[in-house]
């Protein structure tokens, strides 16, 4: 991995791992069940990091081919739906996110390894539901032989939310898009600011 990107990633899971300490050290003089349920936010939140940092450095290790893949038919619908789900779940006090149909034609199966695409919506979603004024969309569409899914918010934007979608995050999911391959053609992860307000997220997978 970059040593600046190490590093940012280092200093903030430190400041995480504080802020958790610090919330603990509070529950064990008066437990209450808002700070609790703000430790768990935080360990869940530590949790992810690791797990996108280590799948990262697996990638990068193993550079010729990068992450190893294991591709089944899906169901992009499905994907989305238990997306969303586990979001609502694991942070109930922020935006839920809403999967819509209305970027263009679902495709009821397509071959991609479920476990890394989930892995890379769930660092997307996560990052958006911080941005979020009010509301995230999950999307799904195909068009010239490629997947698209998309993670939407109504946020401020990439330049006025100071690098949102950026870092650990983006890194982990155009390692994810990258491994999955057929014939010449390689996944592609972007993120950008919608014409209409907000962030766009998109992983295309071929």
């Amino acid at each position: 991995m970059n040593p600046t990107l190490t590093a940012l990633v280092l200093h903030d899971l430190k400041n995480a791992l504080g802020s958790l300490e610090e919330q603990l050290s509070r529950l064990r003089v008066l437990p209450n069940a808002e700070d609790a349920g703000t430790a768990h936010h935080q360990c869940q939140e530590l949790r992810l990091r690791f797990v996108q940092w280590l799948t990262v450095e697996a990638g990068e290790l193993n550079d010729a081919q990068g992450l190893p893949v294991w591709c089944e038919d899906e169901s992009p619908e499905e994907l989305l739906q238990a997306a969303a789900d586990r979001a609502k779940a694991m942070r109930p006090d922020l935006p839920a996110p809403l999967v819509h149909h209305d970027a263009g034609p679902i495709p009821a199966c397509w071959y991609f390894d479920r476990r890394l695409v989930s892995m890379a919506l769930d660092a997307a979603i996560h990052n958006a539901q911080r941005f979020a004024r009010k509301q995230v969309w999950l999307r799904s569409w195909s068009d010239a032989g490629a997947l698209h899914l998309a993670v939407d918010d109504d946020g401020p934007g990439l330049q006025e939310s100071n690098g949102q979608s950026t870092g650990l995050g983006l890194t982990l999911c155009a390692s994810v898009a990258k491994a999955h391959r057929r014939g010449q053609r390689t996944g592609t992860a972007t993120a950008q600011t919608r014409p209409e307000g907000g962030t766009r997220f998109e992983l295309t997978l071929p």
